[in-house]
């Protein structure tokens, strides 16, 4: 089984999400990236640009989970934990720890903490 690696990312300064066609020498505080054969930025800076990370899971209508995604249960939302060693749930209003995720094929995703963070009040 292979698993695949994809990436989205959310450009700050034009409030849009595109999918990169290539990802060049990451680095702690700079990367860059192709959208299209063209360089969109160069050295585009983590901070003004946030890549999210396909997590290889789909959600119950078959739509892709990244991390970032915010999921149809009470301000939920997935990310990576590395204590942890795996992709979870954090509840933003919640004082517990990350749930681990072990499956999304019974939730939907609803939006994502860039484009819809009101959705994360509820």
């Amino acid at each position: 089984m292979t698993r695949e690696i994809k990436f989205r990312s959310w450009d700050k300064s034009r409030n849009e999400m595109f999918i990169p066609s290539a990802i060049v020498n990451p680095t702690d505080n700079e990367i860059t990236v192709i959208e299209g054969g063209d360089y969109r930025l160069d050295k585009f800076r983590l901070g003004e640009y946030f890549l999210m990370q396909f997590i290889g899971l789909k959600d119950k209508k078959g739509k892709e989970v990244f991390e970032g995604d915010i999921i149809s249960r009470a301000g939920a939302y997935i990310l990576w934990n590395d204590r942890l060693a795996c992709w979870c749930f954090n509840f933003k209003k919640a004082k517990t720890p990350d749930t681990p995720l072990f499956h999304v094929d019974i939730f939907e995703i609803i939006g994502n903490i860039y484009e819809n963070p009101e959705l994360l009040e509820t």
